[in-house]
């Protein structure tokens, strides 16, 4: 795991808010909920890492219906794998 400035990023991605110490996952004040956003079942998505160039800028989120991990990038949001970090992280 590297954690730099307060950082936490692992495999690419990076789980802290940019503007505050908190995990993402936490951060209710600057990472609002995508409401109705869920490609499976049209739940609200939760942002819970923030990918770099390494995975191809890509933004992951979590289903709070079916808890669904999302992976967006390009615009197209899919259903992913649970990379194995996520359950610490995300």
């Amino acid at each position: 795991m590297k954690k730099d400035n307060g950082k936490i990023y692992r495999g690419g991605i990076n789980f802290t808010c940019d503007k505050c110490p908190k995990l993402l996952r936490d951060c209710s004040d600057h990472n609002p909920l995508l409401d109705g956003a869920c490609p499976n079942c049209k739940g609200d998505l939760l942002k819970v890492g923030v990918g770099n160039s390494m995975v191809g800028f890509a933004n992951w989120h979590k289903c709070r219906k079916c808890n669904e991990y999302i992976m967006e990038r390009r615009g197209e949001k899919v259903v992913t794998n649970k990379r194995k970090y996520f359950d610490e992280f995300a």
